[in-house]
């Protein structure tokens, strides 16, 4: 029995050197998503924090701008990207649907973020996004934190704002959104900002906002 305690240490040495400790870095797919990505907005637009993305780093968890889940967990999962450098024309963002497991995402535009379902918090201000609110981003069940502040929306704010039922910060400040507030926002009861500053809203405000939403903290209307 003394003997089998006095080879443990060497049995934990030879497992570390043969490969059987998983590695803590990023999942490989994730990182040819991420190359992939970087190729697609290059040399559209050039940026030195991207100088980081390469293909001698095996772990993007190290990059510049990307958020993976705890340290300790293998492997880890890109889970938070930050592109507010990027213009919503540069790019196709059906190029990121292999990270599907992101919960933060900052500036990137509506289309294809259906596949991103863990989506928690969108922060797509300053965009340069134009047209319609994106339908994608209806499907984002599990979202938190929506700002599409500082754009060039335009159009209705459709009935299927109510599905976002974890919704809890909603910002569309300083854009051309017109018509009506719908009253479905009354589905989003865990709602506590919800500013619309600066848009053509015109209407009734919808007795479901004041009803139904006890959490609101801040409602601001100003400038429409």
């Amino acid at each position: 029995m003394a003997n089998s305690k006095q080879f443990q240490p060497f049995l934990l040495v030879v497992l570390a050197f043969s490969g059987f400790i998983p590695c803590l870095c990023c999942p490989q797919f994730q990182r040819e998503a991420l190359l992939q990505f970087k190729s697609l907005i290059f040399p559209k637009y050039d940026s030195s924090d991207l100088n980081s993305w390469n293909s001698s780093s095996s772990d993007c968890c190290q990059w510049k701008r990307v958020t993976c889940s705890g340290t300790n967990v293998a492997p880890k999962q890109v889970i938070g990207l930050s592109l507010n450098f990027v213009g919503a024309s540069y790019f196709p963002s059906d190029a990121l649907s292999p990270l599907f497991l992101l919960r933060s995402l900052v500036n990137i535009p509506g289309v294809g973020l259906a596949n991103l379902t863990a989506l928690v918090k969108l922060d797509m201000s300053a965009n340069k996004f134009n047209g319609s609110l994106p339908g994608d981003l209806f499907s984002l069940s599990k979202l938190e934190f929506l700002d599409l502040t500082d754009n060039m929306i335009k159009g209705h704010v459709d009935r299927s704002l109510g599905s976002l039922r974890s919704l809890k910060e909603f910002y569309l400040d300083n854009n051309f959104v017109k018509g009506e507030i719908p009253a479905e926002i009354g589905n989003i009861t865990d709602l506590q900002i919800f500013s619309l500053r600066g848009n053509v809203f015109s209407g009734r405000i919808p007795s479901s906002l004041f009803y139904y939403l006890k959490r609101l903290e801040i409602l601001d209307l100003g400038d429409n």
